[in-house]
């Protein structure tokens, strides 16, 4: 476990936690969104572990019935789990209610009142996703889980780099489908059709095209390398996606009349203004990007495409035409 860097409001609130509660910072080591025990989904908000203690620590605006019940559960879960007895449970808020103080009392939970003038962030992102498997953190572990083929949703979280609730809620979706199989503590995907059309009516690739022209080349690929070059050498980034991509990763059902990228909008009427004449027999299909699709960005045959994963979620956003191409990315993804 490792201290992240967070933002100045946490920064803040970890510091008034830690001088309250007399922690010696040069000694600890703090950690966010961290699972309080291996393969289960609790987890708490902050995680501080010095040589003495371990403080489990959630951080709300206002401690609820419901909030409080949560650090219960988290205590109740360690203690018939360890036998340690280093652990100390904290909830700091700005606002804690009478009832609280009375309850915390009794089962020996400990609360921190924050001033009034700290800002209380959202601490943990474990329902970021809003129970759409196409978000950015979702999506990722699905794809990690396809790259494996059959791994726990331990390893998925460490290696995509998201929290551990964040895995377990995206595979557990994934099991309810019967997308997914569990055999003892091993996922794998046992249907792909259906992840295809739940990618399909959550995030239809389609709505996101904003325009098209015509650039005058004869043939895909000059077309398609030009265009990769012109963003290069101007400072933005032109990335293939769907079928451009998806075809050259997998070399087939090519759509050799089409190029499709995404590119940001205040570039488009630099590439609209260039290339005005409609001689070319090669169309190219501008999306606007919803999410970063740079970052992982490849380059093929001089083509700059989108990565392995955002390809797939972009070919399967297509529909019934993009399916075939989908499977085929499957066969071959734990080798892209």
């Amino acid at each position: 476990m490792s201290s992240l860097h967070v933002s100045t409001d946490k920064e803040k609130i970890v510091d008034f936690i830690v001088s309250t509660l007399g922690i010696q910072s040069k000694d600890a080591m703090i950690s966010y969104e961290e699972p309080i025990i291996t393969d289960t989904p609790v987890q708490s908000d902050i995680l501080i572990q010095d040589p003495k203690w371990t403080y489990v620590i959630e951080v709300k605006k206002r401690v609820s019935i419901e909030s409080f019940s949560y650090t219960a559960l988290q205590k109740a879960l360690i203690e018939k789990e360890t036998s340690k007895k280093n652990y100390r449970f904290i909830i700091a808020a700005t606002v804690i209610p009478q009832e609280i103080q009375l309850l915390a009392e009794k089962i020996n939970v400990e609360l921190v009142q924050l001033p009034h003038n700290l800002t209380i962030p959202q601490i943990t992102d474990q329902y970021a996703t809003k129970g759409k498997i196409t978000a950015e953190k979702s999506w990722r572990v699905i794809c990690r889980l396809l790259k494996e083929k059959r791994t726990s949703i331990r390893q998925l979280a460490v290696k995509e780099h998201v929290s551990y609730g964040l895995a377990h809620k995206v595979i557990q979706e994934l099991l309810d489908s019967d997308i997914a199989i569990k055999n003892v503590n091993l996922i794998q995907i046992q249907d792909i059709s259906p992840l295809f059309n739940v990618i399909a009516w959550e995030r239809n690739t389609r709505k996101l095209q904003i325009s098209e022209f015509w650039p005058p080349h004869q043939d895909f690929h000059s077309a398609a390398q030009e265009l990769s070059d012109v963003g290069m050498k101007h400072g933005f980034e032109l990335v293939c996606n769907s079928f451009t991509a998806a075809g050259l990763y997998t070399g087939y059902a090519m759509k050799h009349d089409e190029i499709h990228f995404y590119i940001d909008k205040e570039y488009i009427p630099f590439l609209l203004n260039t290339y005005t004449d409609k001689t070319g027999r090669i169309k190219a299909i501008v999306y606007l990007p919803d999410r970063d699709v740079s970052k992982s960005s490849k380059l093929i045959e001089g083509i700059r495409v989108t990565s392995p994963g955002q390809t797939l979620l972009d070919i399967a956003g297509m529909g019934y035409s993009g399916i075939n191409l989908a499977k085929k990315m499957v066969e071959i993804f734990d080798r892209l």
